[in-house]
């Protein structure tokens, strides 16, 4: 980890990781999030040096952490989306979303609305997907790009707001 004037602040180096595919710090800088086998995100704290995992049944393509730091959104290889609560009690698994098509590409989801109250993701099918992150229930399906929808993010301060970017070489702003 290096600091703004591009100075290590620390370094990490554990046998557990053969690979890293995605990777999160928290904004304290207290706890790293790791992709750390095809199947396994190692969740480490920098400060005790305490380790958690959790363990998928299949391979995973990425995650995105909640504005709190509470949950984690993981995208899976067999095309699902599974929200796990990695709080205090965690990491427990909380909701399974299912719909988005994804065989090739890496496709990023993120939380969205208000309160992060929402799932969203991309899809290789060129639509954008939404649920409702308690119930699980696919709220809407946004269709305007021509090809795979790599990545959607939320806006922090404009709740309603949420950009996807595609293949076929646009961002798209959603209200």
């Amino acid at each position: 980890m290096w600091n703004l004037q591009g100075e290590e602040v620390r370094f990490w180096q554990d046998s557990k990781t053969t690979r890293i595919a995605d990777l999160a710090v928290t904004r304290e800088g207290t706890e790293l999030i790791s992709i750390s086998e095809y199947d396994t995100i190692l969740l480490f704290d920098w400060e005790t040096g305490n380790e958690s995992f959790i363990h998928e049944d299949e391979n995973i393509v990425s995650f995105s952490r909640s504005e709190d730091g509470d949950f984690l959104l993981v995208s899976m290889s067999n095309r699902e989306l599974h929200v796990w609560d990695i709080g205090l009690d965690g990491p427990v698994m909380l909701l399974t979303y299912d719909g988005i098509t994804r065989q090739r590409f890496v496709v990023r989801s993120c939380f969205c609305g208000i309160d992060q109250t929402l799932i969203a993701s991309g899809s290789e099918d060129s639509k954008v997907y939404i649920w409702n992150r308690e119930t699980g229930v696919l709220m809407c399906t946004l269709e305007g790009h021509s090809d795979v929808v790599n990545c959607v993010a939320s806006n922090p301060v404009r709740t309603n707001m949420l950009a996807s970017g595609s293949d076929d070489c646009t961002i798209a702003i959603w209200g």
